[in-house]
């Protein structure tokens, strides 16, 4: 302690003396401040709470100054940054920090220099409080009844939690005015003999930190005074056909007395004259007649049960019960066939049948191969109709007829169509087997095609006639009747424009052409002829026409 006084005397005389050779006012052996506990947050990490830093614990020459650097953080308290402005010893917390976490740093400074330490982060900081609204209204439980229990269920609110409750019963008249009832303050309730008559509720209060809010529930039923047994106000009823097999539903009718009431059963065969026995075994609301009921009514004895007591009434009676008889085909289905070629449609016919009405009828068509055998159903072909496509061809179709009733169901097959082709429209065939169809039935995508062109005379020597032979086909490789075949030459002005000609049934087209004075003859030259075809009625410009240039070689003449 005696050395620490004179350093300090040292250092003051030092100070006293300007003009001295190395004399300094700084110690030399001061001690820079260390941090030896962390600085603390103290507060509620919530917006609008106010945090509190400390300053933890320093070593070193005193004095030490302190300052404060508030950092928003990351939720799990990493990439923290300085927060503009906030060098308080205490921090507001705004609703910018909302999911972030927060902490100080503490920057410790003396002569002999500084250092900082950090604080943990805070918790993540949370939205301010909200009070309480409710979102669904409350709704008592229970029966309505003196001596009986009713609670309340609280509704759904929203706010800050955790929320708590308290309760506040209601006697409440037909106009609406709602009077508390002394001590009724939890959320169950048992109704007195006073409260006969009236409608009950409760009001449920929530609250929180940040305040609190009431609302009502829905009413309850009007007290009742006592119970009362069961008492039958409407008949109850049979529902369903009376039919072997089918099942019939008796209603429990309409019934008064005190609430909740059971229900039994027994149902009972009629016979004309009104005689009416019970059925063994039928005690359910629901029976499936047998065939020892057929001819005789049924109806069903409903018994009403309370704690008050019981009562029963006989419902009203069932038709006399039949037996149904399942569908039997009469007259076979069959198929009208305008046309056996792919895209033509045909027309199925259920035929005729017998047995118990209503018969409901289902169609599935069927493709086989070309002798009827190996059919398979088609998906998505139940309609009467029926579209030819390309997956029929080769093959023959049958139509599969379901009839149906509540008796059961039988299945008949139609005649099978002729085999399917592929054939188009108008298609005929030659005798050496080829297919010829006339140009009206070529459309896109398909389109017609030169598929060959012939000269009577090649090279061309003279300026005598000479004929082209145009071959026009689809893409199918058809043969196209009826199609319009014109020829021009170029340039124009060597041949004379000729007439537009129709194949014939073997494709062909022959254009007579008749060369001009213009036409130069000579080894090495060369007429070009531009061919066009295309259906009757289109231009040349439609999306089938086809379009072809072909050259002619010019000789010397002999």
């Amino acid at each position: 302690m005696c050395l620490a006084v004179t350093a300090f005397a040292l250092s003051t005389l030092a100070g006293a003396a300007p003009g001295v050779a190395g004399a300094s006012t700084a110690r030399t052996d001061a001690a820079p401040p260390v941090n030896t506990s962390p600085p603390t947050v103290t507060g509620s990490a919530q917006q609008g709470q106010t945090l509190t830093a400390s300053t933890g614990s320093w070593s070193g020459d005193a004095p030490i100054s302190y300052t404060f650097t508030w950092q928003r953080c990351s939720g799990s308290g990493g990439s923290c940054a300085d927060i503009t402005g906030a060098t308080a010893q205490t921090y507001p917390v705004t609703s910018s920090d909302v999911g972030s976490t927060l902490r100080i740093v503490v920057a410790a400074a003396n002569s002999a220099g500084s250092s900082s330490a950090a604080s943990s982060p805070t918790g993540t900081v949370a939205a301010a409080d909200t009070p309480p609204s409710v979102t669904t209204q409350p709704d008592p439980h229970g029966t309505a009844q003196v001596g009986q229990t009713l609670t309340v269920d609280n509704g759904s609110w929203k706010g800050t939690t955790p929320l708590t409750y308290t309760y506040q019963w209601q006697r409440c008249t037909s106009s609406g005015t709602c009077t508390n009832i002394s001590g009724a303050t939890k959320s169950s309730y048992v109704p007195v003999a006073a409260d006969v008559g009236y409608r009950l509720r409760a009001t449920v209060t929530a609250k929180n930190d940040a305040g609190s809010a009431s609302t009502a529930s829905n009413l309850t039923a009007a007290v009742a005074a006592v119970e009362t047994p069961p008492s039958v106000t409407k008949q109850p009823d049979p529902h369903g056909t009376a039919q072997v097999g089918q099942t019939l539903t008796v209603d429990n009718g309409g019934w008064k007395g005190t609430t909740p009431l059971t229900y039994t059963y027994q149902w009972q065969r009629c016979t004309s004259s009104g005689t009416c026995t019970n059925i063994s075994g039928a005690t359910k609301s629901s029976y499936a007649p047998v065939a020892a009921d057929v001819g005789y009514r049924l109806r069903a004895t409903v018994t009403a049960k309370n704690s008050a007591g019981s009562a029963s009434t006989a419902s009203n009676a069932t038709a006399a019960v039949f037996q149904a008889v399942v569908p039997v085909n009469l007259t076979r289905p069959s198929i009208s066939v305008p046309s056996a070629r792919v895209g033509s449609t045909v027309v199925g016919s259920i035929g005729s049948w017998s047995g118990t009405s209503p018969i409901s009828y289902s169609l599935t068509w069927e493709r086989c191969d070309s002798s009827g055998g190996h059919c398979q159903t088609i998906a998505g072909a139940s309609a009467q109709t029926y579209k030819l496509t390309s997956a029929d061809a080769g093959s023959t179709l049958e139509l599969v007829v379901k009839g149906s009733n509540s008796a059961g169901s039988s299945v008949v097959v139609s005649a099978r169509t002729p085999v399917v082709t592929s054939e188009p429209a108008g298609a005929i065939r030659l005798p050496g087997g080829k297919l010829s169809i006339p140009a009206s039935s070529v459309s896109a995508p398909n389109r017609i095609a030169i598929s060959a062109v012939a000269f009577s005379r090649h090279p061309i020597r003279t300026r005598r006639p000479f004929a082209a032979r145009i071959r026009v086909t689809d893409t199918r490789g058809y043969l196209v009747r009826d199609a319009r075949v014109r020829v021009m030459g170029i340039p124009s002005g060597w041949v004379a424009n000729a007439s537009e000609v129709a194949t014939g049934a073997g494709g062909y087209a022959v254009v007579t052409l008749r060369p001009t004075p213009k036409l130069p003859l000579g080894k090495g030259n060369t007429l070009v002829l531009y061919i066009r075809a295309r259906k009757p009625g289109d231009s040349f410009l439609s999306s089938v026409s086809a379009h072809r240039l072909v050259q002619v070689q010019l000789g010397a003449p002999r």
